[in-house]
């Protein structure tokens, strides 16, 4: 089965994440949940990051996703929007977490749209 632009940079995303073996989830609504979450949530050592998966830099997330990531990072999520240019921000996230650096999240998220990080 071939993959999407978009799935190629999913999988290359949890292939960096199983290496530092986190809680790691994939919500899937299947019309029973709520639309617009992250593609993935990572709780890691204390710190919730919320990952939103696109192809390239140049596809922009939904008004819903946009609204739920806001929401998320006022409540001191890391929120990253990763796309295949950018993929190496989770490796440098989570070494530095794994390394001890002090994380803030203004400074760490990663949300080119309607948030000021």
């Amino acid at each position: 089965m071939a993959q999407t632009p978009e799935g190629k940079v999913k999988l290359a995303g949890r292939k960096i994440i199983k290496e530092y073996d986190p809680h790691y989830s994939t919500p899937f609504s299947g019309g029973f949940g709520s639309s617009g979450g992250f593609d993935g949530t990572i709780l890691y050592m204390r710190h919730f990051i919320g990952i939103e998966y696109k192809a390239t830099s140049k596809d922009k997330p939904t008004e819903l996703q946009i609204k739920n990531a806001k929401k998320a990072y006022s409540e001191g999520a890391i929120i990253l929007l990763i796309h295949k240019d950018n993929i190496e921000t989770i490796k440098n996230l989570l070494e530095d977490i794994k390394q001890g650096v002090q994380i803030d999240h203004r400074k760490r998220s990663v949300w080119p749209y309607g948030i000021d990080v």
